[in-house]
């Protein structure tokens, strides 16, 4: 199923371009369970509104759309604003009021990664027992319709 250990204190990161025999982590089909795992968080303790953006990674684009497709099957309303970094994200989350926000992003690690930085209303970082949160979900198939 899902790689539990790619849920780690402040995002969600793993390889998502596999190289050299290693799997990926993060798939279009992980993403997708990963975006329903969010949205049913997100829908349970902050609201539905989420703004979402990806870095310029190769994966990127694919993750991302699979992301939003979870997101969208537990009822959130998504506005994608594609191309950004993260700080943007965060700016539009707080000047437009969302209740949420996703950067499909894998930071400062190799380019064979891939990952989800989640926040809530006012850019609060999702993070520590809230990310554990959304792993419980997914692994409980426990998501909102």
């Amino acid at each position: 199923m899902i790689n539990p250990h790619i849920f780690r204190a402040y995002d969600i990161r793993g390889i998502a371009d596999p190289q050299d025999g290693v799997p990926a982590d993060l798939t279009e089909e992980t993403m997708f369970l990963i975006g329903q795992g969010t949205g049913s968080y997100m829908v349970k303790n902050h609201g539905n509104n989420i703004v979402i953006s990806r870095d310029n990674r190769l994966t990127g684009e694919k993750l991302q759309r699979a992301f939003i497709n979870g997101l969208k099957s537990t009822g959130c309303n998504v506005t994608n604003i594609n191309l950004a970094t993260s700080p943007m994200l965060y700016w539009a989350v707080c000047y437009y009021k969302f209740d949420g926000g996703v950067s499909i992003t894998a930071s400062h690690n190799p380019k064979a990664y891939n990952g989800v930085k989640i926040v809530a209303e006012n850019a609060h970082s999702v993070s520590g027992d809230e990310i554990q949160e959304i792993l419980k979900l997914i692994q409980n198939k426990d998501f909102i319709k």
